[in-house]
């Protein structure tokens, strides 16, 4: 990642519209600009002041998202099989047949795409039937059992049959970690391949 302590922060930019203002912050990194717009003045006015503060810290900048190294996240690896488990598992109590069926197509066509690696990758026809009869159906995976409406939902998993085990294996460890949507290049071109 490229870095620089070379920051230069300006006074904020103020646009008042016919009914909305708007109050932004710019600043640069070495080269790069950078805008960030508030809705609220005391918005923009914190996120300079702390701008500001790590400047003068001695901080070194990001040159691609112009923020302070110190703000970057430890973000946990969360994979993308675990990540669209989760948000299936979270519409199913309160979504109808047809929507569950639609979620689960479009997950099931995400996966495909985001799945790496081809060290035994299951056929494509069988990774598809996995994911949609069985991956992407709570109630199948949870044997019939229904959340009550104050439970969280959790995996919880019944043994998958036998014939799609092993494609709920590969799945496990060859999804990409989600954090890898968010980086410069790397994002952009799995999210065109989705």
């Amino acid at each position: 990642m490229d870095t620089s302590y070379d920051v230069r922060i300006w006074k904020i930019e103020v646009y008042k519209g016919a009914e909305v203002s708007t109050y932004t912050v710019r600043w640069r990194v070495a080269k790069a600009a950078f805008r960030a717009p508030f809705r609220l003045k005391a918005q923009a006015e914190s996120f300079k002041a702390e701008l500001t503060v790590a400047a003068n810290k001695g901080e070194a900048f990001s040159v691609e998202d112009g923020r302070p190294l110190s703000w970057k996240r430890d973000e946990q690896s969360v994979s993308w099989f675990t990540l669209v488990c989760a948000y299936m598992d979270a519409k199913w109590p309160y979504a109808s047949g047809n929507h569950r069926k639609s979620i689960a197509e479009a997950l099931t066509d995400a996966t495909e795409a985001l799945s790496a690696g081809d060290n035994g990758r299951p056929d494509l026809k069988e990774l598809r039937a996995a994911l949609r009869g069985w991956i992407f159906s709570t109630r199948t995976r949870d044997g019939e059992k229904r959340l009550r409406k104050d439970q969280n939902p959790v995996i919880r998993w019944l043994v998958p049959p036998a014939h799609i085990e092993h494609v709920i294996r590969w799945l496990q460890t060859n999804t990409i970690d989600v954090h890898e949507l968010t980086q410069p290049k790397r994002g952009a071109d799995l999210t065109r391949s989705v």
